[in-house]
């Protein structure tokens, strides 16, 4: 049977203070347990602890618990809680190291799961509540969020780095600064040599269509004044041939011969 509950996720409804688990340890102190131990019974101290602050973001009633993958290494208190609407809940996590173990902060991780319930169970063991509603399938409306555990020396403010997922593997990135500097200015300069060539594009296309536009204007002016113009008629000139004028000529004389008589 699975442990997980059939969550809505569509709304946030808490949140961390804190991205990452920082247990700051003292190297000359540390205090181991028995394999055959337990840390509820065991009356030695922790080699380091961390508080967390869970925010209710909802005006419900929220139950709340608190997993880890490492149970021998970390108690929670408290582990499962009722967190009321818009209220805060501090947990506080304590750190033992068991005989024969290296303390490394490879695979330790939390994860911290609440979801919204009716105000008539908020007195009810919260324990209880997360198995009722697993054990019936209920889908309810809730979030599940992870944390990361560092390791760092109790005078020593720089972490050790998570050797199960670290970012500079993952992304790719490199660890000389220098390197990354000169990586960084490459892409701006490329970024800008691509920027400066949409801009002439841009400006190349405006002018085109600038043109395009003036030349349909120009073309549909000069198609309106030529529908209009007025063209002066244009005659045939006719050349006269040599037989009619000396039938000019004939006609002339006669005439004359005519008037003198």
């Amino acid at each position: 049977m699975s442990h997980d509950l059939i969550m809505d996720t569509s709304k946030e409804i808490f949140k961390l203070n804190k991205d990452i688990l920082l247990f700051k340890i003292n190297p000359s102190n540390q205090l181991k347990l028995s394999s055959h131990s337990s840390l509820q019974s065991s009356n030695l101290k922790p080699i380091s602890e961390e508080d967390i602050t869970v925010t209710n973001l909802t005006s419900d009633y929220l139950a709340f618990r608190a997993k880890t993958t490492k149970k021998d290494n970390y108690t929670v208190n408290p582990t499962y809680c009722v967190i009321p609407p818009n209220e805060n809940k501090i947990l506080n996590i304590l750190l033992y190291n068991m005989i024969g173990q290296n303390l490394d902060s490879k695979g330790h991780k939390f994860k911290f799961e609440g979801f919204i319930i009716p105000e008539s169970r908020k007195d009810e063991e919260v324990k209880d509540i997360f198995k009722d509603y697993i054990q019936k399938g209920i889908k309810v409306i809730g979030n599940s969020q992870k944390r990361y555990v560092k390791f760092s020396e109790e005078n020593n403010d720089e972490p050790s780095p998570i050797v199960e997922e670290k970012d500079e593997e993952k992304f790719g990135i490199d660890n000389n600064k220098e390197n990354n500097k000169e990586k960084f200015e490459q892409l701006k300069n490329e970024y800008n040599m691509l920027k400066e060539q949409v801009d002439n594009l841009k400006r190349n296309e405006e002018l085109l269509n600038k043109r395009i536009i003036n030349e349909k204007k120009r073309k549909n002016s000069s198609q309106g004044s030529n529908k209009f113009n007025y063209k002066i008629p244009t005659f045939k000139e006719e050349k006269i041939s040599m037989n009619t004028l000396i039938g000019i000529f004939v006609i002339s004389i006669f005439i004359g011969f005519y008037l003198v008589k």
